[in-house]
């Protein structure tokens, strides 16, 4: 071989070993572990979820997560296999003004506990004798039981390692104030801990710690996501920026300088970790808009499809090569059943286990949904004997599983306050004490201090035991104040009556929706003058009432419903003596004092129908029939006006002034549209038909008919209703208007 080919042919093959091996490393080469690094914000954390979706979609699959707060909500549901688009439509669904506080959904709170909880604006509980203050708004029953139910398909994983992604995510330690890693134990627990606002939610126990949210020290855990092994990070900030004196105008913009001040140095030293930062525009969406999740989710979206130059140039740099990194559907198995191995209670003192089993009505053997088992938690924490009622699941070696419940008991007693305002009673102030679990199991004594124009003092003690036999007793005084028209709607008497009852019953209950009552009541009243064009003394009445009452109410809600119907049925019957007032013939006033026995029999019922949309109609229909001779003024049906009343007779009639219209048999029609047209604000129209004492004898002119009609604009707040109504009404036709504030008590 000449030696100039044997030369090109050397070089050749030196060319060649020196080139192979940096090829076959680039071939080899392994990809870099991409961290994901979500901060803290509140319901702008909302944003993560647009800002990952479009990652997905350029193909970068995360392989490691951390965030804090609301970057621990979205980063752990993603870590565990959740899809975006599930974790998106999570956060669209659901109530989060339900989930954020330690609202008892009405179907679930007992059959007693129902009115009590549109009736007071503040409840506190006493403890040694004192009232107390507790250390959160919010116990936070609700959003811990959904990231509960949430995370439950990875309850088997203890090191949040085992997740289909590594995770992490912080904690702030109230008694040292050091950031805790929180990367192992209760996934739930964990999240629940690192979203703990302070002053807004509860302080989380978690053995020797007392955690809240992990913003306060560390709001970005850049460093904690390198430390799971991550080449690259990749960060989403969509903190509240700090802001200046001029800016801070309002309690949100306060709660999150206070947050974040502290943190402002940690934070900046977390964004030069990162290799990639993307910062939605959020503005001015704040902390507490959690239902923009829609709008909020888009900013996200919006702000990261504006950086896949930088997102793609980013890749390229750090040599991610694109992958199908979208999914549709979870990674993790679905919990379609829990085989029960036992259930285990914690933290109970006053409740015996054998109510506790009763109650939750769970066994050794059951096979239960996730579904069933937040539904009887819900159940038993309606009856308000809890201050928290958690779970979680414990895996056994066969297969099976065991279920903890972790308790929190409440108080024996509560003390709470109502206010309430109407054109007819004015300003009336509830002072009320209730007991929980007192003298028996099942025991709930209620006190209540009713102050204003109208005042009211009442005790009640009740032992409900659902379908099995219970009681109640109860003793009552009020006075209500009422008037006597003449035939063109002129006030002639103002009178007030002073009213003293006791009652005693026997009582069962279906499903916290239906209570039965057989009872007794006692009754003592007094009438008295108020400003009047005729003169009259007291008049006194005694009597003594058998009845029986049957009352479903499956209302969302009392006031304004959504959803439901309403029906109570009650039948008595009275006897007593009865002052009246006469004419004698010679025109002098005489007060004779007559026996009277009576029987009653009354139906009250209305539903609501869901038209469309945010549209209701709501029919209803009264029947009452007195039969007797000189029944007492009490037990006498009345209408008109737009108040409530303590007289089980009386009903609102549009377009008529309270008590104006009256007779011993009536039968009242009605039906009402109302419409939501914005968050909890209803415009309604009201109609309703009213017959007094109906001869069929006679034509529809010569019989008593009445006809009005209502229009009411209602904003329900979270001290009660705020409503405005005018009304008119036939053949009267008088133009009538009214204002009311509050929870009528």
């Amino acid at each position: 071989m000449p030696k100039k080919e044997l030369k090109f042919f050397v070089l050749l093959i030196v060319w060649l070993l020196l080139c192979y091996p940096s090829q076959a490393q680039e071939k080899h080469k392994k990809p870099p572990t991409v961290g994901l690094v979500l901060s803290g914000g509140g319901a702008r954390g909302f944003a993560h979820i647009g800002v990952i979706k479009v990652l997905e979609e350029e193909g970068i699959d995360v392989d490691v997560i951390g965030g804090t707060s609301m970057g621990s909500i979205v980063g752990g549901l993603y870590a565990m296999g959740y899809s975006i688009d599930t974790i998106e439509k999570i956060a669209k669904t659901q109530d989060w003004n339900h989930v954020l506080n330690d609202l008892i959904d009405r179907k679930d709170l007992g059959f007693y506990e129902k009115f009590a909880q549109e009736t007071h604006i503040v409840s506190l509980a006493i403890k040694n004798k004192k009232v107390n203050i507790p250390p959160g708004l919010v116990y936070g029953q609700n959003v811990t039981n959904l990231l509960t139910y949430l995370t439950a398909p990875a309850y088997h994983a203890k090191d949040f390692k085992d997740l289909h992604k590594p995770f992490v995510c912080i904690a702030t330690d109230l008694l040292s104030g050091k950031a805790i890693v929180m990367d192992t134990g209760n996934l739930a627990i964990a999240i629940r801990a690192s979203m703990s606002v302070p002053s807004a939610f509860v302080p989380v126990k978690y053995g020797p710690y007392y955690l809240v949210d992990g913003g306060l020290v560390n709001n970005l855990p850049a460093k904690e996501v390198r430390a799971l092994g991550a080449d690259v990070l990749i960060g989403v900030d969509i903190q509240t920026p700090i802001f200046k004196q001029e800016e801070i105008k309002n309690l949100v913009q306060v709660l999150s300088q206070s947050i974040f001040l502290n943190a402002e140095d940690n934070f900046n030293a977390s964004l030069k970790e990162l290799d990639l930062l993307i910062k939605p525009d959020i503005d001015p969406f704040t902390a507490m808009d959690f239902d923009k999740a829609d709008s909020l989710i888009a900013r996200g979206e919006k702000k990261a499809r504006e950086m896949i130059p930088l997102i793609r140039a980013f890749m390229d740099s750090a040599g991610i090569k694109p992958v199908n990194a979208r999914r549709h559907i979870n990674t993790f198995p679905e919990i379609d059943k829990i085989y029960v191995n036992k259930v285990v209670f914690v933290g109970n003192e006053k409740i015996s286990e054998k109510y506790l089993a009763k109650n939750l009505d769970i066994h050794e053997g059951d096979q239960i949904s996730l579904t069933e088992l937040k539904t009887k938690i819900d159940y038993l924490y309606g009856s308000k004997l809890f201050q928290t009622i958690h779970y979680s699941l414990k895996a056994q070696p066969n297969g099976e599983t065991t279920i903890i419940i972790e308790l929190e008991e409440s108080s024996l007693f509560d003390v709470s306050v109502g206010a309430h305002y109407n054109d007819y009673a004015g300003t009336g102030l509830l002072v009320n004490l209730t007991g929980r679990n007192i003298g028996v199991p099942n025991g709930r004594l209620a006190v209540d201090v009713a102050l204003g124009k109208v005042n009211r003092f009442s005790v009640e003690y009740v032992m409900d035991n659902g379908l099995k036999p219970g009681f109640g007793m109860s003793a009552h005084h009020f006075n209500q104040f009422g008037y006597s028209y003449d035939d063109d709607g002129k006030k002639l008497i103002s009178f007030n009556m002073n009213v003293t009852k006791t009652l005693g019953y026997a009582l069962l209950t279906v499903n916290n929706i239906l209570r039965y009552r057989l009872g007794y009541e006692l009754e003592v009243n007094n009438i008295s003058q108020n400003i009047s064009l005729i003169n009259f003394e007291n008049m006194n009445n005694l009597g003594g009432i058998l009845f029986s009452d049957i009352l479903v109410d499956t209302y969302d809600r009392y006031y304004l419903p959504k959803e439901g119907y309403r029906l109570l049925a009650h039948a008595s019957y009275g006897v007593g003596k009865n002052t009246d007032i006469n004419l004698d013939d010679n025109g002098d006033v005489t007060y004779p004092v007559n026996k009277f026995s009576y029987g009653a029999i009354s139906v009250d019922a209305d539903a609501v129908v869901d038209l469309y949309k945010n549209f209701i109609a709501r029919p209803s229909v009264f029947f009452y029939s007195l039969l007797g001779d000189n029944v007492p003024l009490i037990k006498t049906p009345f209408f008109g006006g737009f108040s409530h009343s303590y007289f089980h007779s009386y009903q609102p009639f549009p377009g008529y002034g309270f008590m104006e219209i009256t007779g011993n048999q009536a039968f009242q029609m009605g039906l009402s549209f109302r419409y939501n047209f914005w968050h909890d604000h209803f415009l309604s129209a009201k109609g309703r038909i009213l017959s007094i004492n109906f001869d069929p004898d006679k034509s529809y002119k010569e019989n008593q008919m009445y006809s009005g009609w209502q229009l009411t604009y209602s904003y329900y707040s979270k001290i009660g209703p705020i409503s405005v109504s005018m009304a008119e009404a036939y053949p009267k036709k008088v133009l009538m208007f009214d204002f009311s504030l509050g929870f009528w008590f």
